[in-house]
C-alpha cells in the first residue's frame, strides 16, 4: 500500500509498505548520492555517499519519525500521508512483526 508518491499532492517522498516486511522510503531524497561511471561497460550507476540514511523501517513510528527529518529539510509531506500512517499504524506494525517472524522461523528448518 502506497502511503505518498512522488509528486502526488505535491508530495516530496514515495513510502509504501513494503511486501518484504517493512515501511519503505522508497529513493530517499535525503540520501546524498553520487554518479558512478564504469568505463568498461560504458555504464554507471548512483552509488550513496556517508552518511547512509536509513529508509526502512521496522514500525511506523520509525518512519514517522524520518518523515519529521524531511519536513524539517524542507520536503513536502502531505498531512494525508502522516494521518494515514498513524491510522494504519497497529495493523502495519503487527502484520511486520508476524511477517519477519515467520521469515524468521522459516530460515531455521
Amino acid at each position: 500500500m502506497s502511503y505518498a508518491r512522488f509528486g502526488s499532492g505535491g508530495s516530496d517522498v514515495y513510502v509504501f509498505l513494503n511486501a518484504r516486511g517493512f515501511l519503505d522510503c522508497c529513493s530517499c531524497i535525503l540520501q546524498e548520492r553520487e554518479w558512478v561511471y564504469n568505463e568498461d561497460s560504458f555504464l554507471g550507476y548512483w552509488e550513496d555517499v556517508e552518511p547512509i540514511i536509513q529508509n526502512q523501517f521496522k514500525t511506523t513510528q520509525e518512519m514517522l519519525d524520518h518523515l519529521r527529518i524531511h519536513q524539517e529539510a524542507g520536503d513536502l509531506i502531505c498531512q494525508d500521508t502522516i494521518d494515514e500512517l498513524i491510522e494504519d499504524q497497529e495493523e502495519n506494525d503487527q502484520w511486520i512483526v508476524e511477517y519477519n517472524e515467520s521469515r524468521k522461523d522459516s530460515s531455521q528448518t
